[in-house]
């Protein structure tokens, strides 16, 4: 029997073995002591936050233990820095909901905006009476 540390680093070899050019890890800080020891370099592709600026639970975690970060860079509709992602659903603006939106018959993009464009969205969507879409729990 192998202990919880063993079984992880022989997973670990397994997934290394045919020298993969990019490997998902499920838990964002299982094996970080293998990562650290066997010097490991870590990639992370995603996104930050959601469409109502709140921090991804594993993106809030990987944020913390990074060694360093690169940002990619996007821009805005109005051509500065997009920052935040704005959730279009059926091409209106949405700030409410839940944070993961499975499509079930709304059609469901997000966009990268700057601050100002997507604060500016936010308050025009507060002057805009609610409108009842397919899926509710989109809205």
């Amino acid at each position: 029997n192998l202990s919880l540390g063993q079984r992880m680093r022989a997973d670990l070899g397994a997934a290394l073995l045919h020298n993969p050019p990019v490997l998902y890890l499920d838990e964002p800080t299982i094996g970080l002591d293998l990562v650290v020891k066997d010097n490991i370099p870590v990639l992370c592709y995603g996104l930050r936050t959601d469409f109502k600026t709140e921090a991804f639970p594993g993106s809030a975690r990987l944020l913390a233990i990074a060694h360093t970060l690169e940002e990619m860079k996007t821009i805005c509709r109005c051509g500065s820095k997009g920052m935040f992602n704005l959730r279009m659903v059926n091409g209106e603006p949405v700030f409410e909901g839940e944070q993961i939106a499975i499509d079930g018959g709304d059609v469901v993009t997000y966009e990268s905006v700057c601050a100002k464009c997507y604060y500016e969205l936010l308050e025009k969507s507060k002057e805009k009476p609610k409108q009842y879409t397919k899926n509710k729990s989109s809205n």
